[in-house]
C-alpha cells in the first residue's frame, strides 16, 4: 500500500509531471489540480518504485524526471518533423494544392463514414 512518508516526494513528482517551465501561474494551478497526472502516478509510476532497492522518494523523483524527459524528447521530435514538413510543402505550390485536395477528400470520407455509422 501507499506509504505516507513518500507523500512530499509524491507531490514533487506531480509538480514535475504537471508543470512546464515558463508556464504562467494561471496555467500552473489547473495543471496541478489535473487528476490525470495524479491517477497516472498512482496507477503507473508507483508500480516501478521498489522499497527494497533503496530510497523510495528518490526513485519516484527519478521516475518523474525520466517521464518528463521522455515526453520532451517525443514532443521536440514531432515539432522538428512538423516544421520540416511545413517547409517542404511551402517550397512547392503544387504540393500545397495536392495536400489541400487530399485533406478535403479525407474530411469528406470521414463525414460519410460518420453519416452511415448511425
Amino acid at each position: 500500500m501507499f506509504d505516507i512518508s513518500v507523500l512530499p516526494i509524491f507531490i514533487l513528482a506531480v509538480l514535475i509531471l504537471a508543470v512546464t517551465p515558463g508556464q504562467d501561474l494561471a496555467l500552473i494551478i489547473p495543471s496541478l489540480l489535473n487528476p490525470k497526472v495524479i491517477i497516472f502516478i498512482f496507477a503507473f509510476l508507483l508500480q516501478f518504485a521498489d522499497s527494497g532497492r533503496g530510497n523510495l522518494s528518490s526513485q519516484i523523483l527519478l521516475l518523474g524526471i525520466l517521464m518528463k524527459l521522455s515526453v520532451f524528447i517525443v514532443e521536440a521530435s514531432v515539432a522538428f518533423a512538423s516544421g520540416y514538413a511545413r517547409e517542404w510543402f511551402v517550397a512547392n505550390p503544387t504540393r500545397q494544392t495536392k495536400l489541400q485536395y487530399l485533406t478535403g477528400i479525407v474530411l469528406c470520407l470521414l463525414g460519410v463514414a460518420i453519416f452511415f455509422a448511425r
